[in-house]
């Protein structure tokens, strides 16, 4: 197997373990909970911010004065990175209130769980415990009162479980099939503080002042955030004259962004906007639309916030994507370990590509041309590599040098089977290295 088929191969398997966690976290990843309802809970006010830069509000709680350690990892730990204590409850001293009894069902993908859990809280008094049986609970309603709960815990009365390894509660509270229009701020928005495994799905977003979707972001001067976790999915959701459609900032990693219909309007600045975000992978999107300083994709350095999250985009993969009647293509300010492949740019007002000098990357392009171009018109393959080139036509070779004095090298195969010939590209450093299979239609 050659190295592009053993790369195909590993990246075929990282999509596939993102997708099956993000599901099994919707269906089978335990979630074990021992919880008591001696628990206090404490809401701390956390001001919104815009994704270009921190805003400040007053109001806002201190955060703990540690600020070492790593305080985003997934679990219940303080800023300094230390787990915080939970207090075992106190015996129940009044009844047992089995949730099987109020029609809980504990086998697996069962309808709703969460609705027979919160009847039984409901009947129990203080002193009375409400015990789950050995099973997986499926949570898929939020409580009444509260939309970002499923179950809401009552002063006085324990929830147990009947054992810490069998007894699993199961939540989707996913982010699917909303509609937001003409929001002030990031519409979707993973805060910057360590989410992961999230799925973010058939949402619809119109007309946002920032981004339709955001993954980061750096909070507030008083309560500082930065990147959001891995293995995010994002995919089938249309994004509609946002000023972005999707953004990734502050070292936000592993994310998949897939399947996405990104359309442009006068005010939008990028379909898809990668900064500091190590391993993102763009794969299928549609992206359409937009005007005069518009870029499809854009890759740029992340300056960070107070030094968090800074950085430039490492580990970038954009493959397969349709860029169709837009003003700009794919934008690469800033990278390293960049990869495309068999992207679609077609009908572009402007430029199809635009990379930074000094950046390498491994570009795949697929040149459409008719076999009579490809054999018989070297100089028109050559022109759709580059804008604005001289070309320096020898044998089989075609130097070409742009208007940045940047030199390259395109190779055109003659093959037996004409149907079968593809430009061959070899690049001198620092250009882009183009092989095969991205698509620029001319």
């Amino acid at each position: 197997m050659c190295d592009g088929d053993r790369g195909k191969e590993y990246r075929k398997e990282v999509r596939t373990f993102m997708k099956e966690s993000v599901q099994n976290s919707r269906r089978g990843l335990a979630h074990v909970w021992w919880v008591s309802l001696l628990l206090v809970v404490l809401l701390t006010a956390c001001t919104v911010e815009e994704s270009d830069g921190p805003t400040e509000s007053d109001e806002a709680k201190k955060p703990t004065p540690s600020e070492h350690g790593d305080w985003k990892v997934p679990g219940l730990v303080d800023r300094s990175g230390s787990p915080i204590e939970i207090q075992t409850p106190e015996p129940a001293t009044g009844r047992t209130l089995d949730v099987t009894r109020f029609g809980a069902d504990p086998d697996p993908d069962s309808p709703d769980d969460a609705a027979a859990i919160r009847k039984a809280l409901d009947a129990a008094e203080p002193g009375d415990e409400v015990l789950l049986p050995a099973g997986t609970y499926d949570l898929r309603s939020t409580d009444p009162s509260d939309e970002s709960a499923n179950i809401v815990l009552n002063s006085g009365v324990n929830l147990r479980g009947e054992d810490r390894e069998s007894t699993v509660l199961l939540t989707s509270l996913d982010v699917v099939e909303n509609t937001i229009v003409g929001s002030h701020l990031d519409a979707i928005d993973l805060h910057g503080e360590g989410e992961y495994l999230n799925e973010i799905r058939e949402n619809t977003v119109i007309g946002g002042k920032r981004a339709g979707i955001a993954l980061g972001n750096s909070g507030g001067s008083k309560n500082k955030h930065d990147a959001s976790g891995p293995g995010n999915w994002v995919h089938a959701n249309n994004l509609i004259e946002n000023r972005q459609g999707i953004i990734i900032i502050l070292g936000t990693h592993d994310t998949l962004i897939e399947d996405n219909r990104i359309t442009a309007g006068e005010d939008s600045k990028a379909g898809i906007e990668v900064h500091n975000a190590p391993g993102t992978e763009l794969q299928g999107n549609h992206i359409t639309g937009g005007t005069d300083e518009f870029w499809a994709i854009r890759l740029s350095e992340d300056k960070g916030t107070d030094g968090r999250g800074k950085g430039i985009p490492t580990g970038i993969r954009i493959e397969r994507n349709v860029i169709r009647q837009t003003a700009n293509g794919i934008r690469i300010d800033a990278g390293k370990n960049l990869s495309m492949d068999e992207n679609v740019v077609d009908g572009i007002d402007g430029a199809e590509l635009r990379v930074a000098d000094g950046i390498e990357i491994g570009a795949n392009f697929i040149l459409e041309f008719d076999e009579r171009e490809i054999l018989y018109d070297a100089g028109k393959v050559a022109k759709a590599v580059a804008d604005k080139i001289a070309i320096e036509e020898y044998e089989n070779i075609i130097k070409i040098e742009s208007i940045e004095n940047r030199a390259m090298i395109l190779k055109v195969v003659y093959l037996e089977n004409p149907c079968e010939a593809i430009p061959q590209v070899n690049m001198t450093l620092p250009i882009i290295n183009f092989y095969r299979t991205n698509r620029i239609k001319k």
